[in-house]
C-alpha cells in the first residue's frame, strides 16, 4: 500500500487519459452518484437499525461530497466565463449546497443515534452557521433535543425557542 487512497488513485486513474474539462466532468458526475449512493445506504442501514454501519457510510457520503464540491469548483475555473457558463455553474451550486445539507444534516443525525452528541452537535451548529443553509434554523430542534438528553435542560429551551 503506498498511502493513497482507493478513491484518490481511482479519481488519478479518470484523470490520466482524457483532456481535464472531460475528466472533471467524468469525476462530478461520478463522484455525485458515489455521494447519492452512500447517502442511501446509510438511510437502509439505519432504517434497519444498524446504526453504526450508518454512520460510516454517512462519514464516506461526506467525505465523496467534499471532493465534489472540489471538483465542481475546478471544472468552472476551466471553462470560459460566459453568461451561460456562469449560470450553469450557479444552477449546480445551488444542487450541491443542496446535497451538502442533506448529507450534513444525515451525518449529524447518525451521530446522535451513535450516542456521539458532541459530533452531532458540532455538524448541526456547522450547517446551522453556514448562511447558504436558509431553512437550517430548524436544526435548532435537534440541538436542544440532544442538550435535553444531557441534562442541560436551558441551553435545550434556548434552542427550541430560536427555532420559532
Amino acid at each position: 500500500d503506498d498511502g493513497m487512497s482507493k478513491i484518490a488513485r481511482d479519481r488519478l486513474a479518470l484523470l490520466s487519459d482524457q483532456p481535464l474539462k472531460e475528466t472533471l466532468e467524468m469525476a462530478v458526475r461520478k463522484t455525485e452518484r458515489n455521494v447519492h449512493r452512500l447517502l442511501e445506504e446509510s438511510a437502509l442501514a439505519a432504517a434497519a437499525g444498524n446504526y453504526e454501519q450508518a454512520l460510516t457510510k454517512a462519514k464516506e457520503a461526506s467525505s465523496h461530497e467534499t471532493l465534489l464540491k472540489k471538483d465542481k469548483d475546478r471544472l468552472y475555473a476551466e471553462q470560459t466565463a460566459s453568461r451561460s457558463v456562469q449560470n450553469e455553474y450557479e444552477r449546480l451550486d445551488q444542487q450541491n449546497a443542496d446535497l451538502t445539507y442533506a448529507v450534513q444534516v444525515h451525518l449529524g443525525c447518525m451521530y446522535e443515534k451513535n450516542g456521539l452528541l458532541r459530533e452531532a452537535q458540532r455538524i448541526f451548529k456547522q450547517v446551522i452557521d453556514n448562511k447558504l443553509f436558509d431553512k437550517a434554523g430548524r436544526l435548532r430542534v435537534n440541538l436542544g433535543n440532544i442538550f435535553f438528553r444531557q441534562g442541560e435542560y436551558l441551553k435545550a429551551v434556548q434552542q427550541y425557542r430560536q427555532a420559532l
